[in-house]
């Protein structure tokens, strides 16, 4: 497992021209109060990134779920 705070430092790296690193992420979101969730979520190639300067931080991804 890693802290989200570490997680987050990794999503914001750029390289040396000062464009964005893509990364992996795999997670399983889950509601155990409504017993939902648990497909396996696969992101490859995503990027952390706003879509404006007043918007908070988003993940832009494509993704698979993973049965």
């Amino acid at each position: 497992m890693i802290l989200l705070s570490k997680a987050l430092d990794t999503m914001k790296n750029r390289d040396h021209r000062g464009q964005v690193v893509p990364f992996s992420l795999i997670f399983c979101p889950a509601d155990e109060g409504k017993g939902t969730g648990g497909e396996i979520i696969h992101l490859e190639k995503a990027v952390l990134g706003r879509l404006l300067k007043t918007a908070p931080l988003s993940v832009v991804f494509n993704y698979t779920l993973i049965s």
